[in-house]
């Protein structure tokens, strides 16, 4: 066993802890996070690194050296390395999609979004 000399097994583990109850807390409406919905539309990276950013900055300044801002740092971190591994963007956004049961291709991702958010019923019943 690995003998880490900055408690990493410890910080592991309360980051595993950190994530997995952020699941439910994000806004989210049946299950699709807000980010997923970034990622789709282009603009994930750059909302990772600045949150990154916000947080770095962030650290220290408010609520003193607060350990919540490292973790959401380094979460937002981790997902941007996980939807950056060496794989096609269509396979990515296909496992975001399937993973929510969301079927909707590339080419007509804002439809899809509408229609999940209600939009396309909302218009219809307008005539728009």
């Amino acid at each position: 066993m690995t003998e880490f000399k900055y408690n990493e097994d410890k910080v592991l583990k309360e980051l595993d802890t950190y994530i997995s109850s952020t699941y439910n807390k994000h806004y989210a409406k049946n299950k699709i996070q807000t980010t997923e919905f970034i990622f789709d539309s282009g603009h994930g990276v750059g909302f990772c690194l600045g949150n990154i950013i916000k947080y770095a900055q962030r650290w220290g300044k408010k609520d003193g050296k607060n350990r919540a801002d490292l973790l959401k740092m380094v979460h937002y971190g981790i997902i941007l390395l996980g939807m950056t591994e060496d794989e096609d963007e269509t396979s990515k956004e296909e496992r975001i999609r399937e993973t929510n049961g969301l079927k909707y291709s590339k080419s007509n991702r804002v439809v899809g979004a509408s229609e999940f958010f209600g939009a396309k019923a909302y218009n219809e019943e307008r005539g728009v």
